[in-house]
């Protein structure tokens, strides 16, 4: 197996698109970093492709890049308080702009509560739920797009990709079948 040597610097805002082109043949290289600066601002975002990148089992891989999305995603909700949960209800529900419910987006006027939210705690880990902003949101400019994340946008084809976006609802191992199975 070759090894391909990256140098990270300051200014170079194409080392994502470096190791695109070797994805291809992803089971005849592994990457390896150099980093000459730290300050580069997708410094974290490389790393967790260049991680993934050398994960040579497809099904290892895409479980990396699944919980590793969902732990971003988690944290930039967190983070940013974009739900903004005050007495069991959500920004949205509280300025009247999406249902009665207590569940925010769990809960759809037509299907109902989700089934896996028990006790107001979601008991799987979905990442096409993760991936999800409401009308409100959206309507502030506050939306995670797969094309804005690079493990998502560079390691799966257009049909994976709408497969973790319209999984709703769906367990992680479920949607990890689904997207071996459309590789």
């Amino acid at each position: 197996m070759r090894e391909i040597v990256i140098k990270i610097t300051d200014n170079d805002k194409n080392t994502l698109k470096k190791i695109k082109r070797y994805l291809r043949y992803d089971q005849k290289y592994s990457i390896k970093l150099e980093i000459e600066s730290k300050s580069n601002p997708n410094l974290s975002k490389i790393k967790e492709v260049v991680e993934a990148f050398n994960i040579k089992d497809i099904r290892e891989r895409y479980s990396y890049i699944y919980d590793t999305v969902c732990t971003y995603l988690d944290n930039e909700f967190k983070k940013k308080k974009l739900c903004d949960f005050k007495n069991n209800q959500c920004i949205a529900v509280r300025n009247g702009f999406y249902c009665n419910s207590n569940h925010g987006c769990c809960y759809g006027p037509k299907r109902g509560k989700c089934k896996n939210l028990v006790n107001n705690k979601c008991k799987i880990k979905s990442i096409s739920c993760k991936l999800f902003t409401c009308r409100y949101l959206k309507k502030n400019d506050i939306k995670f797009v797969i094309k804005d994340i690079p493990l998502l946008n560079l390691f799966f084809n257009y049909k994976q990709k709408y497969i973790i976006s319209y999984s709703i609802f769906v367990d992680k191992k479920e949607i990890l079948e689904k997207l071996i199975k459309s590789k």
